[in-house]
């Protein structure tokens, strides 16, 4: 049984005792001392060096699975308020944005913010491929979510993306295995479940379609569930139906 206590006088003081826990655990599981050295950024230099705007990114993280990216928009946008150096945080409003808009202002600030602040190296990954892929950048998309999913294979954007890179090269069937792994990664969000079936889409797999779009519903994702049963009815020649949904 192991045991010790990191103490904090202060807010400021918390960010050491983040540091000096988390060193102590990577120790105790044999962690060697190369990598201990190499793969340690300090919480303060972690993602934001304000507690205010890690709530509300964490914030935002919630309301985006939860299917309301608009409140997640908002909450993004109070979180660089408080802390414009939150590469992370830029980077998200970034992805969300450029779904809607194809504008890469944000990504702009994202970068910029990363070359002020020293990141974790999943945060680096995560937003070097995600911006990769949101521009579609081939060249490099798949070799980032490689890197990205096997340095952390429990990472649910990680896994996710390397699924869609495995499409790209023609493993169909280790890539929908990973996107089932990334549904129980993410099990109360929307995206997972779209994503397979938008993968199922790409695959030709018309019939595995409707029962995602079930499994949508019963979670009270309709809009969602409603923007792929239109596309499925879209892609089988119905288009009648296809526009009944569309327009729920």
């Amino acid at each position: 049984e192991w045991s010790s206590d990191f103490r904090a006088a202060n807010a400021d003081e918390l960010y050491d005792a983040v540091d000096q826990a988390s060193y102590w655990v990577r120790q105790k599981i044999g962690e060697e001392a190369k990598q201990l050295e190499s793969l340690s950024t300090p919480a303060r230099d972690a993602t934001t060096s304000s507690w205010e705007a890690l709530e509300l990114y964490t914030r935002a993280e919630n309301a985006q699975y939860a299917g309301r990216n608009e409140d997640a928009r908002s909450l993004l946008k109070e979180a660089v308020s408080q802390d414009p150096e939150f590469a992370l945080a830029w980077a998200r409003l970034a992805d969300i944005s450029y779904m809607a808009e194809h504008d890469r202002v944000y990504y702009v600030n994202a970068f910029e913010a990363m070359e002020k602040r020293h990141l974790t190296k999943r945060e680096e990954l995560r937003i070097k491929a995600v911006f990769a892929s949101d521009t579609h950048d081939f060249e490099n998309v798949n070799r980032l979510f490689l890197t990205f999913f096997v340095t952390y294979p429990r990472d649910y954007v990680a896994t996710t993306g390397y699924a869609y890179s495995l499409i790209d090269l023609g493993f169909e069937a280790e890539a929908l295995e990973l996107l089932v792994r990334a549904e129980s990664i993410r099990p109360e969000a929307y995206q997972p479940l779209a994503n397979s079936a938008r993968a199922h889409f790409m695959l030709g797999h018309f019939n595995a379609i409707p029962d995602y779009i079930d499994q949508l519903k019963d979670r009270g994702f309709e809009a969602c569930a409603d923007w792929i049963e239109g596309h499925l009815y879209f892609a089988t020649g119905e288009f009648e139906k296809a526009l009944e949904a569309f327009q729920r």
